[in-house]
């Protein structure tokens, strides 16, 4: 499990960490407004790819160990692959006919004419690494993940360099990278599902088996669709009441923050398998296990957002130009509501396991809609460091009431809630005082 975790990790580091030495570039090449411009283009991908996968994102793995066949499991994925990539079609196409209504709608500050087609592309193409990203979660093969993201990151690299080095395009330049690496990786993955899924033999779809599976999966929507307003609303809210630079100058910071995030996915991807085989192998989970990695993971989020905060500044000063250099304190509230983001995955296990996605969609979308709230307050009040704050007591709250919720459910494991509160306390003020 530690070997597939550093795996994963590694590999979902690349395409960040790329982003990260692209960074001085980007300050070479682009001032703050223009960095905005990407950050709210990938933004809205954010948003859009939860209604292209349509809650199969946070669905297929249930749906999957819910089969006993290895060749029915074969097939549930090839089946859902291919049903995702006609409904996105279809979906980008209706998209792009709506452009000067939606357009107008999604952008405020920033030209639509020039960025939509490009985001509705970029979303099609990215849609298709919902599905081959699952498959290479539980077939445990990380490995794959991470030849994946070392090929998307080198087309990523080259593409940049061709559109905003060498053609000098600024921030549409970069927003062409993404879309043509986007499109190689299709490519990529779908060779990947031909060769794990044989996939040309599935080419039939079962209308009716999906239709059961798209019951399932719909509610997720909601569920992503909050957790997508908690990632990508500040930024929104900031190019829409504040300044396109105020946003640049966030959206670098978080950018260095998603580093964490990074890891708690990583983590996430490799345990979360395991969790799932350990209760259906035994119908609980062990308390040893799960203490380990409940606390376990704690511990090392808490070290590294402590260490990644003393970091902040130091790096922006070297990587980032004159422009650049603001005051980053609001980094400490985004890394504690990352805090509390990496121990919701785990208390929220009792309410995907029994399959409780309304009560799940409905908790993250109640917390979503006071994230939004305190948003629009707090960037009035206090500016665009407001936003952090609303995320770090909206995370907070949305931890709060799924362990209140999961409490019904018995899944032969009792969270040991006194040492998570006085861990995530330590590691709060910790923080709070640098």
């Amino acid at each position: 499990m530690i070997k597939n975790t550093i795996i994963y990790t590694v590999g979902a580091m690349i395409p960040k960490f790329l982003v990260f030495l692209l960074l001085p570039l980007y300050t070479i090449y682009l001032n703050p407004d223009e960095y905005a411009i990407v950050t709210t283009i990938t933004a809205y991908n954010s948003l859009l790819i939860i209604f292209y996968g349509l809650g199969f994102q946070s669905s297929t793995v249930r749906i999957f160990y819910g089969v006993d066949k290895k060749e029915e499991q074969k097939k549930l994925l090839a089946q859902i692959f291919l049903f995702l990539i006609i409904f996105s079609a279809i979906l980008s196409i209706v998209l792009l006919g709506l452009q000067n209504i939606l357009g107008s709608i999604f952008f405020n500050n920033i030209s639509f004419e020039s960025y939509y087609k490009l985001l509705i592309i970029f979303t099609f193409f990215n849609s298709f690494q919902i599905i081959p990203f699952i498959v290479m979660r539980v077939n445990e093969q990380p490995r794959y993940f991470l030849f994946h993201n070392i090929l998307y990151s080198s087309a990523y690299l080259t593409f940049n360099i061709i559109f905003l080095v060498i053609r000098e395009e600024g921030a549409y330049g970069i927003v062409k990278a993404i879309v043509y690496a986007n499109i190689v990786a299709a490519v990529l993955l779908v060779l990947y599902m031909i060769k794990q899924l044989k996939l040309l033999s599935h080419i039939k779809i079962d209308l009716r088996k999906n239709m059961e599976y798209i019951s399932f999966s719909l509610p997720f929507i909601f569920h992503m669709l909050g957790w997508s307003i908690f990632s990508v609303s500040d930024r929104i809210i900031i190019e829409r009441y504040d300044t396109l630079y105020n946003l640049g100058i966030y959206s670098l910071g978080s950018q260095l923050v998603s580093i964490l995030m990074i890891i708690i996915n990583s983590l996430n991807q490799a345990v979360n398998p395991r969790i799932y085989k350990e209760y259906y192998g035994k119908k609980y989970l062990p308390k040893n296990f799960m203490n380990k990695v409940v606390l376990g993971s704690i511990v090392f989020v808490g070290v590294i957002s402590i260490f990644l905060y003393q970091l902040i500044e130091p790096i922006i000063s070297i990587v980032g130009s004159s422009s650049y250099q603001a005051d980053y304190s609001f980094v400490k509230y985004l890394l504690i509501s990352l805090i509390f983001h990496s121990i919701y995955i785990y208390v929220a296990t009792p309410l995907f396991i029994f399959k409780k996605s309304i009560l799940i969609s409905s908790i993250t979308i109640f917390s979503a809609i006071i994230n939004l709230l305190l948003n629009i307050i707090l960037i009035k009040a206090i500016g665009f460091h407001g936003v952090a704050v609303a995320t770090m007591f909206s995370k907070g709250l949305l931890l709060v009431l799924t362990y209140i919720a999961a409490r019904r459910f018995d899944i032969g494991y009792k969270f040991p809630i006194g040492k998570i509160f006085l861990l995530v306390l330590l590691i709060t003020l910790l923080l709070l005082l640098l």
